[in-house]
């Protein structure tokens, strides 16, 4: 996990990817759901783990992240929240239409 990790800030710095530690993200619920919610910028690209893995993304408003058939995450103007466990889609579609 350490050369993983250590191979994405290397990258990051050579491809303009920003490394998010989710451990740093504040903690957000909505009914059984817990997220981390992580301050991003608009159209920039992220690297992030979540429970179906390592995940690159570029940050779009009102987007849900899909990996591996799995919806993972889901972006706003300026929040990321990132899913701890997998949820199902209906779950993820509450949650965003909560917030628009």
């Amino acid at each position: 996990m350490k050369f993983v990790i250590a191979f994405l800030l290397l990258c990051s710095t050579a491809c303009a990817v920003i490394v998010l530690d989710v451990q740093n993200c504040r903690e957000e619920t909505y009914g059984e759901m817990k997220f981390a919610a992580c301050n991003v910028e608009r159209y920039t690209k992220y690297y992030f783990e979540d429970a179906t893995g390592i995940n690159q993304i570029t940050t779009i408003p009102d987007r849900l992240y899909h990996n591996h058939n799995h919806i993972t995450a889901y972006s706003t103007d300026s929040q990321l929240f990132i899913g701890k466990k997998l949820y199902k889609k209906q779950d993820w579609f509450r949650f965003r239409e909560s917030l628009i």
